[in-house]
């Protein structure tokens, strides 16, 4: 496998479904090691569901108490600005046993955005996606929105910050202590996160690809906290950031 750039962290490429699409999930058990993966979520109102990979995570989570993100989300993001912790386990864990939100990066001023914010979703017990114990959790971030940048330059340099803020986040998360039985990650699956109807800039997804390795790099270079592989769908945007083209 590859290795990130100044890192002992490996990048796996994840076959794609015959959708088309590569697996937000593990389909099967054996991966060994607890996964998060990367949901581009809503950054307005934070919620699971509605339309792009966002959707599909809606779907991927059937079973869970969907509602319940928009309601932890916005009452995580209240209780940190107002000074709290930036972590909280739950007495119900439908959907989540644990949370942690790093909103010390936001990437924009606008008012109801969010922009910049991530969270770490650890599932409850049972409610892993397809009954596999290594889908352990969700990241779900509030990808930058093009139009609130005036240049691709600095939507780009937003995405790139973001990566950055998973890295770190996950990386974080790994140190708290949590739950005995909320694992800690070794697995990142990252999305293709503003490439979609927040690209109003109409950037090229190979560049897209490229700011949020960067990023990656960056944060892990600087604190890998256990990650240990960052996977990514087998598909043209990603192999020609990697190759660098």
């Amino acid at each position: 496998m590859t290795k990130l750039p100044g890192t002992d962290v490996e990048i796996a490429l994840i076959a794609k479904a015959p959708s088309g699409f590569a697996p937000i999930f593990y389909e099967a058990p054996g991966a060994g090691a607890a996964m998060a993966s990367v949901n581009a979520g809503n950054s307005e109102d934070l919620y699971v569901g509605g339309g792009g990979i966002n959707g599909g995570f809606a779907r991927a989570l059937a079973g869970q108490t969907l509602s319940a993100y928009e309601t932890r989300h916005k009452a995580l993001v209240q209780h940190v600005r107002g000074g709290g912790e930036t972590h909280m386990a739950y007495d119900n864990k439908n959907p989540t046993a644990f949370s942690l939100l790093n909103a010390d990066r936001p990437l924009t001023d606008r008012s109801q955005a969010h922009d910049g914010l991530c969270f770490v979703d650890m599932f409850g017990p049972g409610l892993q996606p397809n009954g596999v114990a290594e889908n352990a959790g969700m990241i779900y971030v509030a990808s930058p929105f093009g139009g609130n940048f005036a240049t691709e330059e600095l939507f780009l340099g937003a995405i790139s910050t973001l990566a950055e803020t998973i890295a770190l986040t996950a990386a974080t998360y790994n140190e708290l202590q949590k739950p005995k039985d909320v694992p800690d990650l070794a697995v990142v699956r990252l999305c293709l996160y503003g490439s979609g109807i927040y690209n109003t800039h109409g950037t090229p997804a190979p560049d897209i690809a490229r700011a949020i390795l960067q990023g990656t790099t960056q944060g892990l270079s600087s604190h890998a906290g256990g990650i240990a592989t960052i996977e990514v769908p087998d598909d043209d945007p990603w192999h020609r950031a990697l190759a660098g083209s």
